[in-house]
C-alpha cells in the first residue's frame, strides 16, 4: 500500500471517528487519543474497519491491520493528517496540577479552535508514543506542523507559554 493510500485510509478513519462522536450531547474541544484509539479497536474487533473504506481489496485491509497498531492509526488520523497545526498535550493521570492544566487546555481549545487542534495524550497509557517523541516529564506540550513534531514546553511552571505555541 502506498503512502498516499495510507493517508486516504487515515482520513477515512478520522471521518468515522467524527461520525461516532456525533451522538454525544456535548463534544469536547480537546481530542482524547485514547478515545480515538478505542474507536479504531472497536472497528477492528467488529470486522468493520473495511466498512469505512469506499474501495479496498482484502490485501490492502490486511496490510493496514497487520502493519499499523490502533494507536498509530488513531494518531495518524488525529494528528499527522490534520491540516491545522496540532498542539500535543502529554499528561499523566498522577500530575499534581492536572485539573488546572486540563481547564487551561480546554479554554485554549475553545479560543483557538479555528487555528489549531489540541490532542491530549496520556503519557503512561501511550508510553511508546511518548518515548518516541522524547517526553521525559509531564505536562509536556509540542506542536505538530506539516507532519513534524516538536516538544517545546515542559513542566507545570511553563504552562503559561503554551498559548505562544498556538499563536
Amino acid at each position: 500500500m502506498r503512502t498516499g493510500s495510507l493517508l486516504i485510509v487515515m482520513a477515512l478513519v478520522s471521518y468515522s471517528m467524527v461520525q461516532a462522536d456525533e451522538g454525544e450531547v456535548e463534544r469536547s474541544a480537546v481530542c482524547d487519543l485514547n478515545k480515538s484509539a478505542n474507536i479504531v479497536i472497536e472497528l477492528m474487533r467488529a470486522g468493520d474497519l473495511g466498512s469505512i473504506l469506499e474501495e479496498h481489496t482484502p490485501e490492502q485491509l490486511d496490510v493496514l491491520i497487520k502493519n499499523f497498531s490502533p494507536v498509530l492509526m488513531a494518531f495518524e488520523a488525529e494528528v499527522l493528517s490534520c491540516t491545522l497545526p496540532v498542539l500535543l498535550y502529554f499528561y499523566r493521570t498522577t500530575d499534581a496540577h492536572r485539573a488546572v492544566t486540563d481547564a487551561f487546555i480546554a479554554a485554549l481549545a475553545s479560543q483557538y479552535s479555528d487555528r489549531a487542534k489540541i490532542v491530549a495524550i496520556d503519557a503512561e497509557l501511550f508510553f511508546s508514543l511518548a518515548q518516541a517523541v522524547d517526553v521525559q516529564e509531564t505536562p509536556a506540550f509540542g506542536m505538530c506542523r506539516e507532519r513534524r513534531i516538536e516538544i517545546s514546553v515542559v513542566g507545570n511552571d511553563n504552562v503559561g507559554q503554551v498559548a505562544k505555541l498556538v499563536e
